[in-house]
């Protein structure tokens, strides 16, 4: 396959998958959190050091699943980036 084109990740669709993904996982935990006594302390805890406002209430879970998109967004866009630029390297396939 001489042709590239089919190897490359488009990253605007890779940062919705894993912005989408990454933000139903922190909305999940933060709404569990509100009836499980003790579920995802750890994580909540961790998470919210980072996203400013995430805690273990309704609207500390929506802000966190917000930040969580944007999150993931872009670091699906700089991943798919990244792969792209190695995918250009055409590096030379035994054959």
């Amino acid at each position: 396959m001489s042709d590239n084109k089919y190897l490359k990740i488009s990253p605007v669709s890779l940062g919705f998958a894993l912005g989408i993904t990454w933000a139903i996982g922190v909305l999940f935990v933060g709404i569990m959190a509100l009836y499980v006594e003790s579920f995802g302390v750890a994580f909540i805890n961790s998470i919210g050091s980072i996203y400013m406002g995430y805690k273990a209430t309704f609207i500390g879970a929506i802000i966190g699943t917000i930040y969580a998109f944007f999150d993931g967004f872009i670091g699906g866009i700089i991943f798919a980036l990244i792969y792209n630029c190695c995918v250009k390297c055409k590096c030379r396939r035994s054959e």
